[in-house]
């Protein structure tokens, strides 16, 4: 029959495995009892886990800079409108330049 560990107890031993504590396998086959198999396919596991939420934590990066791109661009119209307004001597209430009423 095969054990069944708690969540709590597998996350610590796989937690001792990777960095930065590397402990070996071997090493915790002798402490814990649990088989090698055992640990090698949790190792395994924990490695694929963090690689895919590592590309996943990459892909939202790049997102957020491609999103703080655009609003420092939309910013950077917003001043230049302004400025174009004041140059213009513009009404407040006349709206932006950029508005799709304008002349």
């Amino acid at each position: 029959m095969a054990t069944v560990y708690s969540p709590e107890y597998k996350a610590s031993i796989i937690e001792r495995m990777l960095p930065p504590n590397n402990v070996s396998v071997p090493e915790l086959v002798g402490e814990t009892g649990i088989p090698k198999d055992t640990l090698y396919s949790w190792r395994s596991r924990a490695r694929e886990q963090g690689l895919e939420a590592a590309q996943a934590s990459e892909a939202l990066e790049r997102e957020l800079r491609r999103k703080d791109k655009a609003l420092a661009e939309a910013a950077a119209l917003l001043v230049l409108d302004k400025k174009l307004q004041t140059l213009l001597g513009a009404d407040a209430g006349e709206g932006s330049a950029w508005s799709s009423d304008a002349p």
